[in-house]
């Protein structure tokens, strides 16, 4: 199950003929801060979970892209919950398991 997190993350200034006002924006993001997240490989280490620990959000017009404690960054669509890579890694190495069977009787 995906949580969303809603935070304050930045600050609109508006200006014109009045006095400038600060407005606070609230924007939905997938990860918190120091949430443990695993990221999802689509070629090399591929089947491999990989955890990371958030350490910053940051947000770059309207994609949020997420920070870990190596100072590597990624996009939201690279990361999962353990409950969701948890079953592409099974189902990868059955299907890793049954070419080599097949691969084997032939």
């Amino acid at each position: 199950m995906a949580d969303f997190i809603y935070e304050s993350a930045g600050q609109i200034t508006i200006s014109g003929c009045a006095s400038p006002t600060a407005l606070s924006r609230y924007f939905p993001y997938k990860f918190n801060i120091g949430s443990a997240v695993y990221v999802k490989r689509t070629t090399e280490r591929c089947g491999k979970l990989e955890k990371v620990v958030i350490k910053k959000v940051n947000m770059v017009g309207s994609i949020f892209n997420y920070v870990d404690t190596l100072n590597e960054v990624y996009l939201e669509e690279e990361l999962l919950w353990e409950s969701e890579v948890v079953p592409l890694a099974i189902a990868y190495w059955q299907l890793i398991l049954t070419e080599s069977i097949a691969s084997r009787c032939n």
